[in-house]
């Protein structure tokens, strides 16, 4: 069946309240977020910022699929948090508070991830956005999806903040009049600067004062994460990638996301359905049952393949310890990519995974067996 797709702005209260019950059955039925009383009885995910927000929706045969949030400088004031998490003073200098965007609440129904309907629906937004006023684009994501962002030309350049909700979210920003960098990054939106923005050809001064920009910033964020990775497999305390050549890590790597947490930091809230697997790379974690700590992990140890393996959420609070911690996110479709590629590379890493949880499974038994005074359950997250 031909699909009539049709993208549009929530004018009226059916299409808004339409465009909530979609956030609702994806962020708190399908990922078991934003949860309270009132959103049960609604079915719907609505919140203040609504009021003053632009929401864009896009239709498939008269059903909208996918949805996402535009709040305005020029519609509205942004709360004093929003200061919080993207530090709009770095850019007030630059840029007035008019020419700045926020994105949130995007949403896209499960059977149309994957396909190209969420960039499109996002295309549509910025076009309508620019012609508002619109040149700097800020979003928070969770680490799997930096990368994706990354793609469309977000840069990172503020600390992970940490939210009672989801966890670890990371400050993005896009500059829609930075065409060079677009370019560089092949950004899906570079053609919609080209046509809005005719003469934004050249990288504004002020960017690379704000951001760390280039390649060189770009080989020393990639680097981190090597030399962390090579440091623990020469230390033999990289059991994920026993077996792996350096190049073979290297290609993994690539994809992944590297991210500092200070201590204390949630990293992963339970019962989340986020599909990454973490290595710590520096520092400790700590994993928690309530209140309790049933687990704490070191560098060179990997959390979160319970829920990459089975598809499940996760069974557990996950914060930094005491001295922070640096850890190393590989995404879930990233891999999936890889391995399709190369089948022997998902050979490799599934056989060390299935290695890793044995050896947990034997020391759960060892500790279960122990009188009670010496229990320490181990719990995968």
């Amino acid at each position: 069946r031909a699909m009539n797709i049709r993208f549009g702005q929530a004018s009226n209260p059916e299409q808004l309240a339409a465009c909530q019950r979609l956030r609702y059955a994806i962020y708190t039925e399908e990922m078991n977020l934003y949860q309270s009383a009132e959103t049960e009885r609604a079915q719907a995910l609505g919140d203040p910022d609504d009021s003053w927000g632009r929401t864009f929706y896009a239709e498939v045969n008269g059903e909208i699929v996918a949805t996402c949030r535009a709040n305005l400088g020029r519609d509205g004031v942004y709360p004093a948090s929003w200061h919080d998490i993207w530090d709009f003073e770095r850019f007030a200098p630059h840029s007035p508070p008019e020419t700045w965007m926020v994105s949130s609440r995007a949403t896209i129904a499960k059977e149309h991830r994957g396909g190209p309907l969420a960039g499109q629906l996002f295309a549509y937004l910025l076009a309508e956005c620019i012609q508002l006023g619109a040149r700097l684009v800020f979003l928070d994501c969770v680490p799997h999806l930096v990368g994706y962002y990354q793609r469309l030309g977000a840069r990172v350049y503020n600390e992970s903040i940490e939210d009672a909700d989801v966890g670890i979210l990371v400050p993005m920003c896009i500059v829609l009049e930075d065409q060079p960098h677009l370019a560089s990054v092949r950004s899906a939106f570079l053609p919609i600067s080209q046509k809005h923005l005719p003469q934004a050809t050249e990288t504004p001064a002020w960017v690379h004062a704000v951001f760390d920009t280039g390649p060189y910033a770009e080989a020393a964020r990639q680097q981190r994460s090597e030399q962390g990775l090579f440091q623990l497999l020469a230390e033999k305390r990289l059991p994920l990638f026993t077996g792996f050549t350096p190049e073979e890590v290297l290609r993994l790597a690539q994809g992944a996301t590297l991210i500092d947490n200070q201590a204390g930091q949630l990293m992963i809230r339970r019962e989340t359905v986020y599909r990454s697997v973490f290595v710590v790379l520096s520092g400790s974690v700590d994993v928690y049952a309530g209140p309790r700590r049933v687990a704490a992990l070191h560098a060179g140890e990997v959390l979160g393949e319970m829920a990459y393996l089975l598809g499940g959420m996760r069974n557990a609070n996950v914060h930094a310890g005491a001295d922070g911690a640096s850890i190393l996110a590989f995404q879930e479709p990233v891999l999936r990519r890889s391995f399709e590629a190369e089948p022997a590379l998902s050979a490799r890493f599934h056989a060390n995974l299935a290695r890793i949880l044995a050896l947990r499974l034997v020391s759960t038994g060892q500790q279960l067996a122990a009188p009670p005074a010496e229990q320490a359950p181990e719990l995968a997250a």
